[in-house]
């Protein structure tokens, strides 16, 4: 039997951790740029991306600095060419 076997119901594998929660990759090409994020209700959010974790995105809109939970966005605008 091999080192990596898989646990009996679980899911996970015998001898490693859980796996951290991955974050999306196109979110660090997306740091300081202009986007429109908008919310599940339609609003748009139009700002330069500061941040980002696991849960949130931190958006500058001017005077503004808007904390957002990544389950409240139902889409995230970019310039065309900037994610290729």
């Amino acid at each position: 039997m091999s080192e990596t076997q898989e646990t009996e119901g679980t899911g996970e594998v015998a001898g490693q951790e859980a796996s951290k929660p991955r974050q999306p990759q196109f979110l660090p090409k997306l740091r300081g740029q202009q986007v429109i994020i908008r919310l599940n209700d339609g609003r748009p959010l139009t700002g330069k991306m500061l941040a980002f974790n696991a849960y949130e995105i931190l958006l500058d809109a001017g005077p503004k600095t808007f904390l957002i939970f990544k389950h409240s966005i139902a889409s995230i605008e970019v310039p065309k060419g900037l994610l290729d």
